[in-house]
């Protein structure tokens, strides 16, 4: 068992849902895409870190505080996962779109077939994220929506080079 500071513990989520809070504002008023794709990063480091003790791992009696906040915590942890996700998806699109750049702008058969091996994972793994159109906040889902659709315009541009270059890259 673990002995655990309930007044810094207390205070330490407190400020992480201020905090996480104030860099959701921040994303939204981002003036531009790159800011809001710079937020989205920040935002999925930040959430990806946290950490919050367990009752059940402690002999000591829990503050009735503790207990409530923990609700507040478990829905500001649905979000965090959410925006967590939105951030992961943001940065693989964002790979993918400077790999078709690159793929398009490559001299060598050799280094067109490297890069067409990076998409492909970037693909892959945009394939596999969940989707939040159904599931997420209005807002988060309202942002997944857009990003499926500047996926789709990627993926078009894509799509367009390989019908002129697979074959070539396949040959060599």
């Amino acid at each position: 068992m673990t002995e655990i500071n309930w007044v810094e513990t207390l205070g330490t989520m407190k400020w992480t849902v201020s905090t996480f809070d104030c860099l959701v504002e921040a994303f939204r008023s981002a003036p531009t895409e790159e800011s809001k794709g710079a937020m989205l990063s920040i935002i999925g480091e930040f959430g990806s870190r946290l950490q919050v003790p367990d009752p059940e791992e402690t002999t000591e009696p829990v503050p009735d505080e503790y207990k409530t906040l923990m609700d507040d915590w478990e829905q500001a942890q649905n979000k965090f996962e959410q925006w967590t996700i939105l951030a992961r998806m943001k940065d693989i699109l964002t790979s993918f779109d400077c790999m078709v750049d690159a793929v398009r702008a490559a001299s060598t058969q050799k280094s067109k077939r490297a890069v067409v091996r990076g998409i492909g994972k970037h693909r892959s793994e945009w394939s596999q994220m969940p989707s939040l159109e159904e599931m997420a906040e209005p807002e988060i889902a309202n942002e997944y929506k857009i990003m499926m659709d500047e996926w789709e315009q990627v993926e078009h541009k894509f799509e367009q080079w390989a019908l002129d270059e697979i074959p070539a890259v396949g040959s060599a």
